[in-house]
């Protein structure tokens, strides 16, 4: 948000008493709800696998045809693999970008300003002498 940063470094004691309630699954789980609350990465992530995918459903689309164009491919085959792979690249690539725009509309939504103003100089007409 424009602030300045800083570390601060200290040394972390042992627990005193019990043990953490905090489990390897919880932890995973917490990790993923704050990269996916804080982050458009992951849907980032799925329109590169779409985009991915559509590059290895042209790979094996034109190898699917040269199949049935040579004659070995079994009858329907190539209509089916065909349909199949480009419906679900395009699909893929469709979701990423629609949950794209949505992480951006959220962070609309948030309403936290652009930037913030730590100090103001004052107006010069005013210190004319």
């Amino acid at each position: 948000m424009g602030f300045k940063n800083t570390t601060v470094e200290f040394d972390v004691q042992e627990r005193e008493a019990g043990v953490s309630k905090w489990s390897g699954s919880a932890l995973i789980q917490y990790a993923i709800t704050n990269i996916a609350a804080f982050s458009a990465v992951p849907m980032q992530l799925v329109t590169l696998a779409g985009f991915c995918s559509l590059i290895g459903a042209l790979i094996l689309g034109v190898q699917t045809l040269a199949n049935y164009w040579a004659g070995r491919a079994v009858e329907g085959f190539t209509t089916v693999i065909l349909l199949i792979l480009l419906t679900g690249s395009i699909i893929m690539m469709s979701l990423g970008i629609i949950g794209y725009y949505i992480s951006k509309i959220y962070d609309e939504v948030k309403g936290r300003p652009r930037y913030f103003i730590s100090r103001t100089v004052k107006n010069r007409a005013q210190n004319i002498p």
